[in-house]
């Protein structure tokens, strides 16, 4: 196991179908939560290409 990857990843589905809920388990109830739930409602691929970058950046 590299030093960068966690032990307990969130997995790639999750981030595609159910953004929101991904970054919840990533980051908990806080700002990236909230911006997610907004780029989300603006367009579907904002919100999956914010939660994907969440996960590289933990």
């Amino acid at each position: 196991m590299t030093p960068s990857t966690s032990l307990h990843p969130t997995p790639l589905p999750l981030i595609v179908f159910l953004p929101p809920v991904s970054v919840l388990q990533q980051a908990g109830r806080g700002r990236h939560l909230w911006v997610n739930i907004l780029l989300t409602l603006f367009g579907y691929l904002p919100g999956v290409l914010h939660a994907w970058w969440l996960r590289k950046q933990r």
